[in-house]
């Protein structure tokens, strides 16, 4: 018994070279909150992830040290963070992460999230800060 001869799909291996999947961790990674808010309870900020070229099925994971995440397996979630006892002028740091695996990549991406305390009650954020803040909303890994 002869089998035929099987030319393998040049054009699918072209795109599988190309593919490189990647996530992006979106939210608000430094921020500042007054010291009446750290007492009233946890801190609450959403982030989102969002994804390129990652293939189905999908299973996404997140995780914050010191902090509940609200909605573990979805796309986006609330994660309150556990900032009770913090005063003001500190500097309160946490680690947030999520993982993503799709059929044949997982991706974990991890970054720190750092809450300010200050004693002002209607605080006013310095332009500065504002800009430091709009760098630090996104942060992407890409896949080899």
């Amino acid at each position: 018994m002869r089998f035929p001869l099987v030319q393998p799909n040049k054009t699918l291996l072209v795109e599988d070279a190309e593919r490189q999947p990647n996530i992006t961790l979106i939210g608000d990674f430094c921020f500042s909150v007054t010291e009446q808010e750290a007492l009233c309870g946890p801190v609450i900020r959403l982030y989102h992830v969002a994804r390129t070229n990652m293939r189905e099925p999908r299973f996404l994971l997140w995780r914050a040290q010191d902090g509940d995440v609200l909605s573990p397996s979805a796309h986006s979630t609330a994660i309150a963070f556990h900032v009770k006892g913090v005063h003001a002028g500190q500097l309160w740091t946490s680690v947030i992460s999520v993982q993503l695996t799709d059929a044949d990549n997982t991706i974990i991406l991890g970054t720190f999230v750092q809450i300010l305390v200050t004693g002002e009650h209607g605080h006013k954020k310095s332009s500065e800060s504002e800009n430091t803040m709009r760098m630090r909303k996104k942060l992407t890994f890409i896949g080899v």
